[in-house]
């Protein structure tokens, strides 16, 4: 089995069509045709069911294509990590951002520039159950991620505004200081 068969079967089965393969590949439909037709030969069964000039993909095609789903990107990542430098970062990375948005998108962004190979996917869902399909979460509630290391990403500095006629405005204040005081707040 070769990997340019698989590629092959691959592409055809998505269209269902072996000279759009041909196309994408530079080579005669007939050449796509004669590989598929070894790659069936060595598995010893059809993949595609052929009515004239129509070809359907059947039960083994669909099983075959599936694996190859996941396995060809998975081998295009292998590739590519092997043949550029240690230093740059590839992959996916999948986030559920469920707090301070606007700052994690500036900085995803700027992680983007400095690493164009690796791909978010991320989610600002506040109803899902189900966390096992991310590897990070940006929340302000740490209590509920039981599974996740937790770690602090942004201190962020408190001002407190107050008008010159204050008593507070002449001192430096500690929080116990304004535990009675009333405010006005974003």
């Amino acid at each position: 089995m070769e990997l340019l068969q698989l590629r092959y079967f691959y592409d055809s089965a998505k269209t269902e069509n072996f000279s759009h393969t041909a196309e994408k590949y530079i080579v005669s439909p007939s050449s796509v045709s004669i590989s598929i037709k070894k790659l069936e030969t060595e598995l010893g069964c059809a993949l595609f069911d052929r009515e004239g000039n129509r070809l359907r993909l059947n039960s083994n095609g669909r099983i075959l294509q599936k694996a190859l789903m996941t396995a060809l990107p998975a081998l295009d990542q292998a590739v590519e990590i092997i043949t550029h430098p240690m230093s740059e970062q590839y992959g996916d990375i999948r986030m559920l951002v469920r707090s301070e948005r606007r700052n994690i998108l500036n900085y995803i962004y700027q992680f983007k520039q400095a690493n164009p190979q690796v791909f978010f996917h991320i989610s600002h869902d506040f109803n899902t159950e189900d966390l096992s399909a991310y590897d990070f979460i940006i929340d302000e509630q740490t209590t509920r991620y039981g599974n996740f290391s937790v770690r602090p990403i942004i201190k962020e500095p408190i001002r407190l505004a107050a008008s010159r006629q204050n008593p507070l405005s002449e001192r430096t204040l500690l929080l116990e200081d304004l535990k009675n005081q009333t405010f006005i707040s974003m």
